[in-house]
């Protein structure tokens, strides 16, 4: 795993991002909040679905299809916690033989909870498809994720989200260790992103594929580097923004054990940063410079 990780950030006059970097805010983004729309569409492949169904019916499942599925509760529970007694049932499950499905009374229960039609069980998997992409847009609605990358010399990156190179990038150490994981393996934890070609990877039954939704990007954005951590935002808290606007955040409480250094911009303001960094937290502070047309950035 890379060491560090890299927030390029667009400030304000009254440098409130700046110092609210500095203060150990971190912002998760709810999905559909992000640069790549595409991500907030979610794919069930119904070919895959039946095929993964009639396998689980025939064999059951592998000891890792048995961990994942087991995870990915947990993942659930966590993002849906008004259905919590729904998922207890789910851990019941002897998974190893052919799928009990006279066990899922509580899959039937949410289907119900979020309007979609009831059919009998041995119509089960004419659903499946709606029901999974359902449950996969609720998801989206529920996590936020907070991205970094693992370049610092990318010109795209500070062009887009550092102003032009006027704004600031908050070097990152030692978030392996924040974020270093729960019993559902893939939320709390820092992770790479997966980047695809033309199709973006469809989730199925197969529990693996799930993964899909929060760590994968089109590959036209590859530049980018870019890792993730996701978050139920119920355990962010939102802070007003400006013009009436709420964000959700997740405060680091000893920011200054995870933000390695700041560095500004070459067409930022040096002194000024340099200034608030020194008052509220003393890490150091460089500036970026273009030489014979390539980024160059100060040792500490």
């Amino acid at each position: 795993m890379n060491s560090m990780f890299y927030k390029f950030l667009h400030d304000d006059e009254n440098h409130t991002v700046l110092k609210s970097c500095l203060d150990g805010n971190l912002l998760f983004s709810r999905i559909p909040e992000l640069n790549d729309f595409s991500e907030t569409f979610a794919v069930a492949d119904k070919e895959e679905i039946d095929r993964s169904l009639a396998e689980m019916r025939r064999d059951g499942c592998s000891e890792e299809e048995q961990r994942c599925f087991y995870e990915h509760v947990e993942l659930m529970e966590k993002v849906f916690p008004e259905f919590k007694n729904v998922f207890e049932s789910f851990k019941s499950l002897n998974l190893s033989r052919p799928f009990p499905f006279s066990q899922i009374g509580g899959l039937i229960q949410m289907v119900a909870g979020n309007g979609l039609e009831i059919n009998p069980l041995n119509k089960m998997m004419n659903i499946l498809p709606s029901f999974l992409q359902l449950t996969n847009e609720l998801i989206q609605d529920r996590v936020g994720i907070f991205c970094v990358s693992e370049d610092v010399d990318n010109f795209p990156m500070w062009a887009h989200y550092a102003d032009n190179a006027k704004g600031f990038v908050v070097e990152y150490k030692n978030l392996e260790v924040l974020f270093c994981g729960d019993g559902t393996k893939m939320l709390n934890q820092i992770q790479e992103v997966d980047y695809y070609g033309v199709e973006r990877p469809a989730v199925s039954l197969k529990p693996d594929k799930l993964n899909a939704l929060f760590f994968s990007k089109q590959g036209k954005w590859s530049y980018e580097t870019e890792w993730r951590v996701v978050k139920p935002l119920a355990e962010c808290k939102k802070k007003s923004v400006g013009c009436g606007s709420e964000r959700s955040f997740f405060k680091m409480e000893n920011p200054k054990d995870y933000i390695s250094r700041i560095i500004v911009g070459w067409n930022g303001n040096l002194e000024e940063v340099k200034s608030i960094v020194d008052e509220k937290m003393g890490v150091p502070v460089v500036q970026a410079n273009v030489v014979n047309g390539n980024i160059e950035i100060p040792q500490k």
